[in-house]
């Protein structure tokens, strides 16, 4: 077992991808690849450490070519090494407007995996 591993805690079942996403906070925007997602979150890979509990917005390409800003949670931030940080982000949608846009999200997501399969 690897003492470093962050520990699985999703309930959902995960689907790979390979997008980029902006990760915005407060102050900055960071670009970050989406490794999976899930019904609760979404998994990335990040240049920096985010700080557990720290809420901001991951910002994500729709099928038509616009973008839309979900607001997130930072989970967990665990370095891996070569200034590479594994980020969990769990989606916190507030109104029905984002709860709208984070199904859309998710609903792309898994139709192009299963295009792919």
């Amino acid at each position: 077992m690897n003492p470093t591993a962050t520990p699985e805690r999703r309930d959902q079942d995960r689907y790979a991808v390979l997008e980029y996403a902006i990760l915005r906070t407060n102050s900055e925007e960071q670009t970050t690849v989406l490794q999976d997602i899930a019904l609760g979150g979404v998994r990335c890979a990040t240049r920096r450490y985010y700080r557990m509990g720290e809420r901001c917005e991951l910002v994500v390409a729709r099928g038509d070519g616009s973008t839309v800003a979900l607001p997130i949670e930072i989970r967990y931030s665990a370095n891996r090494g070569d200034r590479l940080f594994i980020t969990g982000l769990r989606f916190i949608p507030q109104t029905a407007s984002e709860r709208r846009d984070v199904a859309e999200f998710v609903h792309d997501a898994f139709r192009r995996h299963y295009a792919a399969a």
